[in-house]
């Protein structure tokens, strides 16, 4: 087994290692644990616009990421620790079970009663790890998340579809109740800590390598993909949205189709109508470009940060 330990918070990058990790030509099972800042992470086939509220999520600084296996919508802070798992294909296919097996050992030897229920793992009730799977070649990356102290507050807030204004055939994501393994494991508040007792028992007491020992360009070229427009919200399968809003200057109705982040038709009425059709169809679906195109057309500083909040969210 290779055992990697990543320190770094950067979403970008820990999401770029397990990628690069993964083309790496080796038969060797990889066992990497790595932590993310606050981050939303949605899975590779779903409009992220339905998942979280996009705009409020970079209000607080919380990036919004997508990842290159499918399943659903995550939240991540520094009290979530994910694992990776890299390895062959075998006869059984994409085998959650078989993947998740060691981690919940693991778990269970530290002192919380972990139980596998399909692709999660649930304590006492609740689901503290959720996973998701791909395959490239004859390789099979398998990631997982395990809440440890995470601030459910907003894990729910941002892992929470903003309003029923979107409707598209993407993959939806299937809320649960969850808890913090920290409530069961009763020990200390350091992730840290709890990291390295997780590695030492799955790898078998083996010394990690870092990111370090691995090609750091080919890494951070990597990291530049998770970064971009283009992978995040470039990505996003067709979608419509269809909503109203009350403003200061009057009721709005929208009604726009998207494809690959770019709205490529839409029907507004309401306050400052002929420029907002001009401004909408062709526009990429990004937040600064957006109110820049309304304020530019309106002079209207507030109804820019609004109008720009209510095409991205519904709210």
């Amino acid at each position: 087994m290779i055992y990697v330990r990543c320190h770094s918070l950067d979403p970008c990058f820990n999401l770029a290692l397990e990628e690069y990790l993964l083309s790496l030509e080796t038969d060797e099972e990889i066992f990497c644990l790595w932590r993310n800042g606050p981050a939303v992470v949605s899975g590779r086939f779903q409009n992220i616009f339905a998942e979280t509220d996009v705009p409020s999520a970079e209000d607080r600084g919380v990036a919004v990421i997508r990842r290159i296996t499918g399943g659903g919508t995550v939240y991540h802070d520094g009290g979530n620790l994910n694992y990776t798992v890299i390895r062959n294909k075998d006869g059984n296919g994409l085998d959650y079970p078989a993947f998740i097996a060691p981690v919940a050992v693991a778990l269970r030897e530290l002192g919380a009663p972990a139980e596998i229920s399909g692709s999660c793992i649930t304590v006492n009730g609740k689901k503290i790890s959720g996973s998701a799977q791909t395959a490239v070649g004859n390789r099979v990356l398998h990631h997982g998340t395990l809440l440890y102290s995470v601030d459910l507050d907003d894990l729910r807030r941002f892992a929470a579809p903003p309003s029923a204004c979107f409707s598209s055939r993407a993959i939806t994501s299937n809320p649960a109740p969850v808890g913090n393994l920290i409530e069961s494991l009763g020990v200390g508040a350091d992730p840290e800590k709890f990291a390295d007792e997780v590695g030492n028992i799955v790898s078998g007491g083996q010394s990690p390598q870092s990111p370090d020992s691995f090609d750091g360009e080919a890494i951070e070229r990597l990291a530049g993909k998770y970064a971009s427009w283009e992978w995040n919200v470039g990505f996003s399968p067709k979608f419509m949205f269809r909503g109203e809003k009350k403003t200061a200057k009057g009721t709005v109705r929208l009604s726009y189709t998207s494809a690959h982040g770019v709205i490529d038709g839409a029907e507004w009425t309401g306050p400052y109508e002929k420029e907002m059709k001009h401004i909408l169809t062709g526009a990429r679906l990004d937040g600064k470009s957006i109110r820049d195109a309304i304020f530019s057309e309106t002079d209207d500083r507030s109804f820019a940060d609004a109008a720009a909040r209510f095409i991205l969210s519904g709210k």
